[in-house]
């Protein structure tokens, strides 16, 4: 009885041990596999922003499908892909987040594409999956001075890059999905209202009004002095006209 029942134990816990392994080893082994499929770059300048996030088709779809509960569709060619992801741009837009300041911004999508192959070794050159290049595109708030991002539809950690349109890389980050990236600084100076840009286009335009005048007048003497000499030496090359009480008209 007692072989019995610790024999039953021991099967027991090598079963738990078993179930403990696997379910230690499926988390790391799905987010390994998603790691690096999903990359986004972000381009600001001062009027308009983009942001390509390129990323795995396939899982883009299940996990479309599986919020909305659709279900899932068979193998799709590229094409297949992008015409489907165009389709569902604004399932998409829900799942992205676009902050100036304080103001969550609402982007376009712009274009779905095939993203370039990156170079690899002829022995995953046929194991390689293809992406997709989602380009999302939108203005920047009049006056804004940060930039922040999110994506919730990874499970893993991807790569975030963001710079300005006129400038080499601003800064590389590593994000979970959901978790919005720190405010990157857009190096735009603090703009004057409407009211404040009228003032002080009405206090350059007095400056250069007051500094006319004050030449002017500092050249005026020199203008006068000028006219009057002119005027002299024209009025010493023109001879008077004979008039009627000219010695010349007197009678003898």
């Amino acid at each position: 009885m007692s072989t019995s029942v610790s024999a039953a134990g021991l099967h027991l816990a090598a079963c738990l041990l078993a179930l403990s392994a696997a379910s230690s080893t499926w988390p790391s082994e799905a987010a390994a596999h998603e790691v690096g499929t999903t990359a986004v770059t972000a381009t600001v300048d001062g009027r308009h922003y983009t942001v390509q996030l390129t990323l795995d088709p396939a899982s883009l779809v299940a996990k479309l499908d599986a919020a909305a509960g659709r279900p899932r569709p068979g193998p799709l060619s590229v094409d297949d892909y992008e015409r489907l992801l165009e389709r569902r741009a604004d399932e998409i837009l829900r799942h992205v987040t676009v902050t100036f300041d304080d103001r969550q911004v609402t982007p376009s999508l712009e274009s779905v594409s095939e993203a370039p192959a990156t170079p690899t070794g002829p022995a995953e050159d046929s194991l390689a999956a293809p992406r997709i290049c989602l380009r999302l595109t939108g203005n920047v708030p009049h006056g804004a001075r940060t930039f922040r991002w999110s994506y919730d539809l990874t499970f893993a950690s991807y790569r975030f890059i963001v710079k300005r349109a006129a400038g080499p890389v601003g800064r590389v980050e590593w994000l979970e999905g959901g978790r919005p990236s720190s405010p990157f600084e857009l190096g735009i100076p603090s703009p004057l209202g409407a009211a404040s840009l009228q003032t002080a286009r009405a206090a350059l335009f007095g400056a250069l009004l007051i500094l006319a005048l004050a030449l002017g007048l500092r050249l005026l003497p020199h203008i006068q002095n000028r006219l009057w000499s002119v005027e002299r030496r024209c009025q010493s090359r023109v001879p008077a006209a004979p008039g009627p009480f000219s010695s010349r008209s007197r009678v003898s």
